[in-house]
């Protein structure tokens, strides 16, 4: 088409696919492709949100507070990632925890310690015991003495 017939056709009110994408008009087409884009992105979402939460209930279940951790509250947690664009769970629990679960983790340290081997004191260093020389003695003394062997 020749643009005079072009023109005489939008004087009778004839629209054009050209003119309509000019103007941003959505056309069939175009709205199956954003509508097919749209259900993806929601799909992708809801994974995503199916996958935190699914976190978040393990970590409740695990991090119940009988073991002296503070316990994990999904609630709260949750609004703290968010808050501070976290996208990990458990990072964003260690960060608003910090003191209580190095505590906790230093009571777990010292827990799984085992105990050293112990040794018995002595006194110091000890001597042979002192034999006192009697009648009896007197001579193996001597002899052991000078000559190095007991007769």
């Amino acid at each position: 088409m020749s643009q005079q017939q072009k023109e005489n056709a939008k004087s009778l009110g004839v629209v054009f696919r050209e003119d309509l994408d000019k103007i941003g008009y959505l056309t069939k087409d175009n709205f199956r492709e954003l509508f097919n884009q749209e259900q993806t992105e929601y799909q992708k979402q809801q994974e995503g949100i199916k996958r935190v939460l699914g976190q978040a209930e393990n970590l409740e279940s695990e991090i119940n507070g009988s073991d002296g951790r503070p316990k994990f509250r999904k609630d709260l947690v949750m609004a703290y990632a968010a808050a501070y664009q976290i996208g990990d769970l458990n990072e964003a629990y260690e960060k608003m925890y910090p003191e209580e679960i190095n505590a906790w983790k230093t009571a777990q340290v010292e827990a799984a310690k085992r105990p050293s081997l112990k040794t018995l004191r002595g006194g110091g260093a000890k001597n042979p015991q002192e034999i006192k020389v009697t009648r009896d003695n007197a001579s193996a003394l001597m002899s052991e003495a000078l000559w190095g062997g007991s007769e």
